[in-house]
């Protein structure tokens, strides 16, 4: 499985149509808010439907 990181500030639609664009398919957003909460989302780019995760750092 390829993986990328996005460490910019992009917007992060912006980094979706990317995703979309280059045939991705599934996305993990980990901002700043997400290690906050201690959860993140795995988006299926295909289907359009996501996962909410908990994880302990």
């Amino acid at each position: 499985m390829r993986v990328e990181v996005e460490f910019g500030k992009k917007k992060i639609g912006k980094a979706m149509d990317r995703a979309n664009r280059e045939g991705m398919r599934y996305v993990v957003v980990l901002g700043e808010d997400e290690v906050k909460s201690g959860k993140y989302k795995i988006k299926d780019m295909n289907t359009g439907t996501d996962e909410e995760v908990r994880y302990n750092f």
